[in-house]
């Protein structure tokens, strides 16, 4: 005689954190001696063992959870391609591998007297808000798992969606809303989310006083010309910081991380700025640099001895902490004199560089400065060697110096002009590279020992 298995039903009353989970159990199912031994009585006695001819298992049983019954006060109705474009946006600084889960979450404010939106992530050194228009019933705030939000939003092919809150079960469910083209296409998605409350304090700095106001062109041109230098977070957190100095007329920003240094200086526009001496992570930088247009302008917010800048472009805002700590006095290791400086053109030393860098073993290069021409010569023991030259007008004594070619690339690659200027004081100092038209840019090199031969 067998039994069958007896289920119990979900518990409806689980922590609202998670989803809702079912729990089953279930009661063996034994055999009937006769029909043991029958099937398989070698493998489940063994000789000598007085246990029963009794082959016993447990059979699933699968309860799916409970169906949410979302209010219909609680629903928002929005464009998907305006949805997904912001979850898109602020997911960029969301956190889920930090092992903090509700970093991995985005948090949702929908807002029924500005009808709006409101999403926010954050890694806890930098947070993204983005506010979208939205037909909002009644307000409400919860924090979803933004992949997962984005990945089904993404995968609707309808023209809106609609957001349905529930508080009971803290979740959402996700409606596609038909259109000509997908009338024969039902979406329905639930997502259970977390307490906004949990999520870590983000706000618009609205409240906060006006630091700075930037044009997006120049924002852009901050992240192409310092952007491109990382440092060793571990060793030098300084190094992973961005340095910004403004005395009210002109702002100076600096990125370093020990073997180069590039400085940019920005005239600010009269009332524009104040005074302030911070250093920003440099993810920062690079977010604003995706987000801002070269259009409209930026503003930045906060105090100069806060732990926290606001910059706002249009309705997103970029919220970042600031590093504690002292940045190093960069204008020392500058040579204030040179022995040589050199006037190559951009574009005819970045055709240089290409072909050096091919044969340059441990991206080491040798650059020979004379009055008439520069030259580069690169040598790879087991494949060849290179050795390439251009013209070049130059005053001062020729010199010879070793560089990384991966730095000078780097270096061409954020200059703008092509009329350049190279300054050489002696092979073991820096080598500085300006826009020879503008003294706003200034990128400096750390010399390296030359390879040593076998």
């Amino acid at each position: 005689m067998t039994t069958s298995p007896r289920r119990r039903t979900a518990n409806r009353s689980e922590s609202p954190v998670s989803p809702p989970s079912a729990e089953a159990t279930s009661t063996p199912e034994p055999i009937e001696t006769d029909q043991a031994d029958s099937v398989d009585s070698e493998t489940t006695r063994l000789p000598g063992d007085d246990q029963p001819d009794v082959i016993t298992f447990e059979a699933p049983a699968l309860i799916e959870p409970a169906t949410p019954q979302p209010s219909a006060t609680h629903d928002v109705t929005v464009l998907r391609e305006t949805l997904l474009g912001a979850l898109q946006l602020v997911g960029r600084a969301a956190a889920p591998k930090l092992g903090i889960p509700i970093l991995g979450g985005a948090r949702v404010e929908a807002d029924a007297e500005s009808q709006t939106l409101r999403l926010a992530c954050t890694n806890l050194e930098i947070g993204i808000l983005q506010r979208i228009d939205a037909h909002v019933r009644h307000s409400w705030r919860l924090v979803i798992p933004v992949k997962i939000w984005t990945d089904t939003i993404a995968a609707m092919p309808h023209e809106k969606v609609r957001l349905r809150y529930d508080p009971d079960t803290l979740s959402v469910t996700i409606e596609g809303m038909g259109d000509a083209v997908t009338d024969g296409i039902a979406s329905h998605c639930v997502i259970y989310g977390m307490d906004a409350d949990d999520f870590p304090t983000i706000d618009d700095g609205s409240a906060m006083e006006s630091m700075l106001i930037l044009n997006g062109e120049t924002v852009r041109r901050m992240v192409r010309k310092l952007g491109f230098i990382v440092g060793d977070v571990d060793r030098h957190p300084v190094h992973a910081s961005v340095h910004l100095v403004s005395n009210e007329t002109t702002l100076v920003c600096q990125a370093t991380d020990g073997f180069r240094l590039s400085q940019l200086t920005i005239p600010i526009p009269e009332g524009n700025g104040t005074s302030f001496d911070l250093m920003l992570p440099k993810p920062t930088l690079r977010e604003l640099g995706r987000i801002v247009g070269d259009s409209g302008h930026v503003t930045m917010r906060g105090k100069d001895n806060g732990n926290q800048i606001w910059f706002t472009h249009n309705d997103t805002t970029v919220i970042s902490r600031v590093i504690d700590g002292t940045y190093p006095n960069v204008e020392r290791v500058i040579p204030s004199t040179f022995q040589i400086e050199a006037r190559p053109r951009l574009s005819w030393l970045t055709s240089l560089v290409r072909q050096a860098r091919i044969f340059a073993e441990n991206s080491v290069v040798e650059m020979t400065f004379n009055l008439e021409h520069l030259t580069m010569r690169a040598v790879t023991r087991q494949a060849g060697a290179a050795s390439v030259s251009m013209p070049c007008r130059a005053t001062g004594d020729p010199i010879v110096v070793h560089l990384n070619i991966e730095y000078v690339r780097d270096a061409c690659e954020a200059i703008e002009l092509d009329d350049i200027s190279i300054q050489v004081a002696s092979p073991t100092s820096p080598v500085v590279l300006r826009e020879h038209a503008s003294d706003n840019f200034m990128h400096v090199i750390m010399p390296m020992s030359p390879p040593t031969s076998k």
